[in-house]
């Protein structure tokens, strides 16, 4: 399949990186794309990782806590 990349800023940088690294415009973005892949998180983990920085988030109401919510949340649901 071919790929026609009508940006010439994107085009020209994919050249630079070529020629920093002696790799082909194909190779580039081949590394840039598997790159992009490995950082992406599942959806777990990106569930994960928003409720760790919720939990960071101090409560407008000292006696709303995480702990609170989570025993509403479990009486509602259970």
């Amino acid at each position: 399949m071919a790929i026609t990349i009508r940006n010439t800023e994107i085009e020209a940088m994919i050249r630079e990186i070529g020629r920093n690294t002696g790799e082909g415009p194909s190779a580039v973005i081949a590394r840039a794309v598997r790159n992009l892949s490995a950082k992406r998180l599942t959806p777990q983990e990106s569930l994960e990782k928003y409720e760790r920085l919720m939990r960071d988030v101090p409560p407008r109401d000292p006696r709303l806590t995480w702990k609170a919510i989570e025993d509403d949340m479990n009486s509602i649901f259970d």
